[in-house]
């Protein structure tokens, strides 16, 4: 060994972890290293030997704990004395080389973390104590929220100390082992650490110890507040062989302290080339990440072993991990490339790892719900309104003089305009607005007084004054030809009723003081909302084009209108299925828009920031923190209720998806009651929130209810919106039996679509699938398969052929054909589309499993019963996993695996049925489901029971009676065994 071990490695020879090679060479080492010797005997004295649990909350990671009450006779500071400006108060935790405290700095009122170096290492090991410092520089050179920040570093006559950042946090393998999150779960957190460690990377540095004890997890209430990476205590510089931006480049001894040849880090979490002692770079903490997220997701380590050698061996082999498990196969593949034992075959670096996990932890998303005012939601000007003192005049008389010129005296051409366009609605809301500054004005203004209006009532009715003006203007003059711009340019005047008592935001106004400049904001706008309109047709090239031409003219011209030609780019995106494109855009018009103080738009971008975070990258707790930045823009304009509306319904469904049900449904009530108040555009949107809630907890009627009241809210809008919401309305009908009202609106939500839809729209293409489903229920199998096929051939072209969709749309074409008796050619084509469907979500995610099941009807019509019942015995774990126990899906596996039991002849076979017949029994789908349960369950009692088993088939064939086409051959079997049953007569 040519150099000092690390910390890790001595500990590891004091358990006797090494392998006997290993243990040859630190022993010599030891006789020739009196620094190390120090190390050493300071551990023996300290009884720092054996690894004691976690730290305490709060601290930055050590490589082992306190487990002595002193390190002999160098007991180090006491609590209570001063190291620097800094009054240590808590012993947190020790090492090797030093131990941590809680400490107060005197100077800047706050509570670090301070790690002191062990005195008679500091006194006797100058190149340990430097080793110490070099730790702080490395920590120092990065400036990342998920990297621990470093204050101070320094040295007394006795100490040398780091002062850090206090995490208020435990472990990373602390907070999985406590709380067991899902594996989406855990890869977030992870993809958060991720980014630190690469963020240090880009700062030239190795981490080269990266493990779960190695990352804080820190918490507000039950949402995550940070994760952060911590330790860079054997860490180094390298050379990424391209200039330091900003950086000072490392300095001999960053790169020399350490040198080829040396094991530093902890050995269970090192590549390959780190345990050989061979030159490691980034890739190597690739690895070590890569083995973190393996023992993280699957609870076991990928090699587990002891020794350095047994640990070299067991990289020979597959990582372990358990037999059963909910990992998807395209997370599986992702970890395995970071675990390549070669670095080349590995990952080239953390960003693109981290970027490849955050896809694979991809749900699908619901509707994205853009602003209903598109991007006029956010402009600002800012100008206040001086009122002039020194005039005889009534003071408060000139200002509503001057509003009379300029908006009152103008409204009859404004009228004629928008009257000659069929616009009435638009002129009935300015006029409005015009009434309400009048009204506030009069009662906020004394001409007794002075000022004669408080400043900020005054500043927010010229903002009014301005927009009211502005508007009206640029409708006289754009004439009945841009009158059908009239609703979205009369969205930028703000009411003017919230001037009385207004918030900060309302004293800007959205758009320009001067008119030569408004005027060429106004005709760039109307470019923009063709854009909108485009977008919202479904016509995404066409919007995208307007959109980035917009864009950069806007930049020239305005800043506000580039927030809002940015806005619409993001949203294109989003809505043309480029979720990561259009997520990067929202990030930007964020930052534009705070940057600007266009509140406006500053929350609409965070909120769709929220939807995006939590239903494209799975991160809800990442999205409630956006939801925070949002509602403080929303408090700076004093929380109208189009965006709280918006905001709230947001909030539910990021709540829902974060396994908080009940805080969900509160906030999508919160959204409905705002919308009745003052913002019933958004109404169809919130209850649609509300019918997919009760879709995906299978209570039907409700959804229906839902639907029903979302239409009625929508009234004769021909739009995206309309045609997804029939489409559900069908769905859910068909659900609960009724596929004669299904039917309807599902061929109306077909015509819509292809009336209001582009062709490359995938609502539109769902709408044919729908149909083809609610046709099957009906017992209308040919139609129902030429249905299928058009809406598969629609999504094979818009998605492509190994897209999730498309897998999920073979499956339905599958079981069409069985329900026709064509089971070979179902077989072939349940085997390819549960093949497309794991290649996108993972070999043992439920979608999976809900393909294998409806599989294995095509397999009993074939008479493979035994391979039929292998795959239900494969999907069963993982739709228990998926829905709980008492979810329609699982009852329905129940009812499946008694029926091949049954014919079989083995085990189980009524147990399962009973629990089948039992859940159906409490459900409300169509009654064929309980029929076809009672069925089997009859048939297999009969012997042992014969009345029970006549009652059950009887009361299946009452049942089948009521319930849809679908079971007409079900009903047939049921019918023909009472036949052959005279005794059930």
């Amino acid at each position: 060994m040519r150099a000092c071990p690390s910390d890790d490695i001595l500990g590891a020879h004091l358990q006797r972890a090494l392998d006997v090679d290993e243990t040859a060479r630190v022993t010599a080492h030891l006789d020739v290293c009196a620094s190390c010797r120090d190390i050493v005997i300071a551990a023996v004295r300290g009884g720092v030997v054996a690894r004691a649990p976690a730290l305490a909350a709060g601290t930055p990671s050590q490589t082992a704990t306190v487990a002595g009450p002193a390190w002999g006779r160098h007991a180090g500071p006491m609590i209570g004395a001063m190291i620097g400006r800094y009054e240590l108060k808590e012993l947190l935790g020790a090492g090797g080389m030093g131990r941590v405290y809680a400490a107060y700095d005197v100077e800047l009122d706050r509570t670090i973390a301070l790690k002191v170096m062990r005195p008679e290492l500091a006194a006797s090991a100058g190149k340990l104590a430097e080793r110490l410092v070099r730790e702080s520089r490395l920590m120092a050179k990065v400036s990342h929220p998920a990297v621990i920040t470093v204050h101070d570093v320094g040295r007394t006559d006795d100490d040398v100390f780091i002062a850090m950042e206090m995490i208020r946090g435990e472990t990373l393998g602390s907070y999985v082992r406590r709380v067991q999150p899902g594996w989406r779960e855990t890869l977030v957190l992870l993809a958060r650490a991720g980014r630190g460690l690469a963020a240090a990377h880009a700062a030239g540095i190795v981490h080269r110890d990266f493990k779960p004890e190695n990352v804080l997890v820190e918490q507000d209430g039950e949402a995550i507040k940070r994760v952060v990476v911590t330790d860079f205590g054997v860490a180094r510089a390298f050379d990424m062989g391209r200039p330091q931006v900003g950086l000072a480049p490392p300095g001999p001894k960053d790169v020399h302290l350490t040198t080829t040849g040396t094991i530093v880090g902890t050995p269970a979490y090192m590549a390959p080339e780190q345990l050989d002692g061979q030159t490691v770079d980034t890739r190597a903490d690739v690895f070590a990440f890569a083995v973190t997220a393996w023992e993280m997701v699957f609870r076991v380590h990928p090699f587990p072993a002891q020794a350095l050698g047994e640990i070299r061996a067991m990289m020979q082999r597959p990582p372990v991990q358990p037999r059963r498990h909910a990992v998807p196969a395209r997370v599986v593949r992702i970890l395995l490339r970071g675990l390549a034992l070669a670095p080349a075959e590995r990952w080239p670096d953390l960003d693109g790892m981290v970027d490849a996990l955050e896809r694979a932890i991809v749900r699908r998303r619901p509707i994205a719900w853009l602003a209903g005012g598109g991007v006029a939601l956010a402009l600002a000007g800012g100008l206040w309104f001086a009122l002039g003192a020194g005039s005889n005049e009534d003071p408060c008389r000139r200002v509503e003089i001057a509003f009379e010129q300029g908006v009152g005296e103008r409204l009859a051409a404004f009228h004629a305009v928008l009257r000659a366009a069929e616009a009435d609605a638009v002129a009935s809301r300015v006029t409005d607005y015009a009434n309400a500054w009048r009204a506030t004005h009069r009662a906020t203004c004394r001409a007794d007084a002075q000022p004669i209006q408080p400043a900020t009532t005054s500043a927010c009715l010229e903002a009014r004054r301005l927009e009211l003006a502005a508007v009206i203007d640029d409708m006289i003059s754009g004439g009945a030809e841009h009158a059908k711009y009239g609703q979205r340019l009369a969205r930028l005047v703000q009411d003017p009723a919230r001037c009385t008592n207004p918030a900060p935001g309302l004293a800007l106004s959205r758009v320009p003081e001067d008119p030569v400049l408004r005027r060429q904001v106004t005709a760039l706008r109307y470019r923009l909302f063709d854009g909108e309109e485009a977008r919202d047709a479904g016509k995404t090239q066409a919007a995208l084009d307007i959109a980035n031409a917009m864009r950069a003219e806007a930049a020239k011209l305005w800043p506000q209108l580039e927030v809002e030609a940015t806005y619409l780019l993001a949203t294109v995106h989003a809505i043309g299925g480029n979720s990561q494109q259009g997520q990067a855009m929202l990030r930007e018009t964020a930052a534009l828009a705070e940057r600007v103080h266009s509140d406006y738009l500053a929350a609409a971008a965070w909120i769709l920031l929220a939807q995006g975070t939590a239903f494209d990258e799975g991160d809800p707790p990442r999205a409630l923190e956006y939801l925070t930045y949002a509602d403080a823009a929303a408090e700076r304009i004093g929380r109208p209720d189009a965006t709280m509306a918006m905001l709230e319904y947001t909030r539910g469904a990021v709540l829902i998806e974060a396994d908080r049900s009940a805080e969900g449904e509160a906030a999508l009530w919160r959204a409905f009651a705002v919308s009745q108040r003052g913002a019933l555009e958004y109404m169809p949107q919130i209850v649609q929130g509300f019918g997919y809630l009760y879709e995906d907890r299978g209570r039907f009627a409700e959804a229906i209810d839902a639907y029903r009241r979302a239409l009625v809210q929508l009234g004769d809008k021909q739009d995206n919106m309309a045609v997804v919401i029939r489409d559900r309305l069908a769905v859910s009908l068909s659900a609960v039996g009724k596929v004669d009202e299904a039917e309807i609106e599902a061929r109306t939500a077909v015509a819509l679509g292809e009336r209001a839809l582009g062709p490359d729209n995938v609502d539109r293409a769902l709408t044919h699938t729908n149909l083809a489903s609610v046709l099957q229920q009906a017992g209308k199998l040919e139609a129902a398969l030429a249905e299928m096929r058009i809406g598969a051939a629609a999504i094979e072209r818009v998605l492509g052929e190994r897209s999730e969709r498309y897998g999920e749309v073979l499956a339905l074409e599958g079981t069409i054909l069985v329900d026709l008796g064509r089971f070979a050619e179902a077989d072939k084509l349940y085997e390819r589309a549960c093949d497309i469907i794991a290649f996108g979500v993972g070999a043992e995610a439920s979608p999976v499993a809900e393909c294998w099941i409806e599989w294995t009807r095509a397999l009993y019509g074939l008479g493979r019963l035994a391979e039929g019942l292998a795959l239900i015995e494969k999907a069963l774990p993982i739709i228990r996993h998926a829905y709980g126990e008492e979810h329609a899906e699982l009852a329905n596996v129940y009812l499946t695996r008694g029926a091949f039991r049954a014919e079989l002849s083995r085990p189980g076979a009524r147990a399962d049925l009973e629990r089948a017949y039992a859940m159906f029994a409490d459900d409300t789908l169509d009654p064929g489901h309980l029929a076809s349960a009672e069925t089997s369950l009859g048939q297999l009692v009969y012997a042992e029971s014969p009345k029970r088993g006549c009652e059950l088939v009887k009361s299946a064939d009452a049942r089948f009676a009521k319930a849809t086409a679908s079971w007409r051959a079900r009903h047939e079997v049921a019918k023909a065994w009472l036949a052959a049953h005279p005794t059930c007569r």
